[in-house]
């Protein structure tokens, strides 16, 4: 309910509302969920969306790099999760004109994928 909230802020461009509620979302989760859990990656990933809709490049970054070694310490090997991330942090890394990191991130998630879904 707070995340869709915080959709409804940022949609609205009202984009510091939807910040607090994010922030305060992920801090409830990081007490309900100790340690690594998928619902502080969920969080963090539309954190670092938020971020970057607000050209806060480096927040933005910071928030992808997290989620993505949360969510492989959570799910090691092959994962559609992590794949999802790799693939999010390269259309950022992409977007900041940074085309080599962009496109090792995307291969690895393509390759993710691949052995995912054959």
């Amino acid at each position: 309910a707070q995340t869709d909230l915080a959709f409804i802020y940022k949609d609205q461009g009202k984009f510091a509302a939807a910040e607090a509620v994010m922030k305060a979302t992920l801090e409830m989760n990081k007490r309900l969920h100790k340690g690594d859990h998928d619902e502080v990656v969920v969080v963090m990933r539309h954190l670092a969306m938020l971020y970057q809709k607000m050209g806060k490049p480096a927040q933005a970054e910071s928030f992808h790099k997290n989620s993505l070694a949360m969510c492989r310490r959570l799910h090691s090997g092959a994962h559609a999760e992590v794949a999802d991330i790799l693939n999010m942090y390269g259309h950022f890394c992409l977007s900041e004109g940074r085309y080599v990191a962009a496109q090792g991130l995307c291969t690895q998630a393509a390759s993710m994928r691949q052995r995912l879904f054959k």
